[in-house]
């Protein structure tokens, strides 16, 4: 059948205009988050926008089920699929240096007005060995366990492909929820120094020289909290499903996983179905959106560059800048009121400060018996395969 005739699936559609449409609400958020030079939150959202560039990308190349006529991806699934190993890393990693900062922020042990040289280095490292040098590292150990090239899913499109031994879980599956965890013991850490503090928290901000509210500061650790909320029980499924799934390990042997075969790929037709991994990616892009691409900050940006396009001739308003008080401002009221009851606001002191989200990604393609012969094999149909720059004045966070 000739790939012009074969239908398009309609998943292939949707999946199309929701990760277009998470890239395109991710761009306001970076810019206003690269402008302040934090590391982390731009990381985050541009490991997103990545995900969401890629998936999009996916559903237009493999949109139906005629596999004979399907692209072999060279080049762009050989890419892809080490990108999805770092980023399934490098997401929870830019959760841990949020609460890790958030949390230096709250311990008056060690509050100073400006930061010493060695604990901007020491921040700044962190930072980078999360945001790149850990998934750097990972992409290259991919290889040790990686049994074939790589798959390719109906809508879905690159997969990785992992070998059904100890060393795949060591050298790659293990990362994510490893990383999760020290997030979220961190999560911990910051609820109960906020509880134990909650009466002189704006005190504290206000002596280390922040220029945000307290309310700025809560909607960052609330979104966080969202994430990790997600991402850690997510994680640990995935974790659990490929142990069992793998369960009994076979040895591992470089010579069988690196065979005169590895150069297979592996097609599946997955039935207009469409993997978990696209809607975590579009799901995460909303809330980056919702939490930072309509902040007061992104707000005004906006007005400014409606005003730079001439359309403050028709609509005077824009002209003039505006208070807080919009939707945003009441949407984030409402998020935080319980919050503020328990941690009693007392003021309105200025602070800056950093944020991220996390969602990590993990696709395991199981490993299909290849024919030793062929570069390219055709599957039948199957089931769904399962810190910123530095914190100015102690706390140079996420806006």
């Amino acid at each position: 059948m000739d790939s012009t005739e074969a239908p398009i699936y309609s998943m292939a559609v949707i999946s199309f205009a929701a990760s277009l449409s998470g890239f395109l609400l991710c761009i306001s958020p970076l810019i206003c988050q690269v402008s302040h030079r934090n590391l982390a939150a731009s990381c985050l959202i541009g490991y997103m926008m990545i995900s969401d560039a890629f998936y999009a990308l996916n559903a237009l190349i493999w949109s139906h089920g005629d596999v004979n006529s399907w692209w072999d991806g060279a080049g762009l699934c050989d890419i892809e699929v080490k990108i999805q190993i770092a980023t399934q890393i490098a997401l929870p990693g830019t959760l841990f240096c949020i609460f890790y900062t958030l949390a230096d922020v709250m311990n008056t042990d060690r509050a100073t007005l400006v930061p010493t040289r060695a604990e901007r280095l020491r921040k700044q490292a962190l930072e980078v060995t999360f945001c790149f040098v850990i998934p750097l590292v990972a992409m290259a150990l991919h290889f040790i366990c990686q049994p074939f090239r790589y798959g390719i899913l109906g809508v879905t499109g690159c997969a990785q492909s992992f070998d059904e031994s100890w060393v795949s879980f060591v050298l790659v599956y293990g990362w994510p929820p490893v990383i999760c965890l020290l997030a979220a013991v961190y999560c911990v850490i910051v609820v109960v120094r906020l509880i134990k503090y909650k009466t002189e928290f704006s005190r504290i901000l206000g002596s280390m020289g922040n220029r945000m509210n307290a309310h700025r500061f809560l909607r960052l650790f609330w979104l966080s909290s969202i994430m990790i909320l997600i991402i850690l029980p997510l994680q640990t499924w995935v974790f659990y499903t490929q142990v069992v799934a793998a369960i009994p390990f076979h040895p591992f042997s470089w010579e069988k996983v690196h065979g005169p075969d590895w150069n297979t790929i592996v097609m599946v037709d997955t039935l207009n179905q469409v993997q978990y991994q696209p809607w975590i990616s579009v799901g995460g892009s909303v809330l980056l959106f919702l939490f930072f691409g309509l902040s007061p900050e992104s707000l005004e940006m906006y007005r400014q560059y409606l005003v730079r396009l001439g359309l403050g001739r028709w609509f005077p308003s824009l002209n003039t800048p505006r208070p807080p008080t919009s939707f945003t401002f009441k949407f984030f009221s409402r998020i935080s009121k319980g919050a503020q009851s328990l941690f009693s606001w007392t003021a309105s002191r200025s602070i800056a400060t950093f944020a991220s989200f996390p969602s990590s990604f993990s696709a395991k393609l199981s490993n299909q018996s290849r024919s030793s012969s062929d570069e390219k094999q055709t599957i039948t149909p199957v089931d769904t395969i399962t810190a910123p720059h530095e914190i100015h004045q102690r706390c140079d966070c996420i806006v």
